[in-house]
């Protein structure tokens, strides 16, 4: 039987997963509050959703969005090589996402006629 080793832990999947974890946060959040009524109304009207009054989503929000600041800090520490690499050498694949999309164009063939200008 084989032994398991304990897993080490990892920042740069740690800070990954809290940056989408605080983005989604703030964007439900951001969306709750763009949603509420004005803060009279809301305050007269005791509005809430989900037992959560608007202060509170508001305080929730201004978390989401100071621990997913410091989480894009971490994630510039931890990725900075490539991001100075990018820099240097640029970036050698800017169509990547439209060809994803698209799909890859169709290499020309010696039968193809010549493109017209």
């Amino acid at each position: 039987m084989a032994v398991l080793k304990p897993r080490v832990f990892v920042w740069r999947t740690f800070t990954s997963v809290l940056l989408a974890a605080c983005f989604l946060g703030a964007l439900v959040s951001g969306s709750v509050l763009f949603l509420a009524p004005p803060g009279r109304i809301a305050n007269w009207t005791q509005w809430t959703v989900g037992g959560v009054t608007k202060h509170e989503w508001a305080a929730l929000h201004v978390s989401f969005s100071a621990v997913f600041l410091v989480g894009v800090i971490l994630h510039v520490f931890f990725n900075w090589r490539p991001l100075v690499s990018y820099f240097k050498n640029g970036y050698d694949r800017p169509f990547e996402l439209v060809e994803l999309i698209r799909g890859p164009h169709p290499k020309p063939t010696p039968d193809d006629p010549p493109p017209t200008p």
